[in-house]
């Protein structure tokens, strides 16, 4: 009975953009068994922005493994919180190895792994993700063409900045193959 109540009060207080209320409401709702997923994404989500990140990994961890409608974004948005916010490479290699298992053609997470290795500095490891993927953005383009250089594969590097100028000529793409 009162769940519903509660979820409404959180959500009105994510509108109006009170996070630490959201939180503390969050915090209550957590302890009932029938809260809804849109619940634990946003809960989650404002946990991280609160700088909560070790619980809102938990709460991903925890939507990855029981939720279906949520599992993948839920795996990446774990991920995402490891690396990048927390600095804990080892746990995002960890949660990327268990996400790839269950989708093992997902590019974000493809993606995601390559850039850890780059982060690491294993550039041989990146560029083998890297040299399978067709680049998406522009982001991508410049990424894939960093990782060949550092593998010394100039030619691949140089190819690779060519293709993206064809894709956004008015961008400073070349100005990569200088720099």
């Amino acid at each position: 009975f009162l769940v519903p109540i509660y979820e409404n009060y959180f959500f009105t207080s994510l509108q109006l953009k009170n996070n630490y209320q959201a939180v503390n409401i969050g915090n209550l709702l957590k302890h009932f068994n029938d809260v809804s997923p849109d619940f634990w994404l946003n809960y989650a989500g404002v946990l991280s922005q609160t700088s909560q990140a070790s619980k809102a990994i938990d709460v991903y961890r925890s939507l990855a493994e029981k939720e279906d409608l949520v599992k993948e974004q839920s795996h990446f948005k774990m991920v995402y919180l490891q690396a990048f916010k927390k600095k804990n490479y080892e746990e995002a290699f960890k949660s990327l190895e268990i996400a790839l298992k269950k989708y093992p053609n997902q590019y974000q997470f493809n993606k995601v792994k390559a850039y850890l290795f780059y982060l690491t500095e294993n550039w041989k490891e990146a560029w083998e993700i890297l040299d399978k993927m067709i680049p998406q953005t522009k982001q991508d383009f410049k990424n894939k063409a960093l990782v060949a250089y550092q593998n010394d594969k100039e030619k691949e590097a140089i190819q690779i900045l060519e293709n993206a100028y064809i894709l956004y000529p008015e961008e400073d793409i070349l100005t990569n193959l200088v720099s």
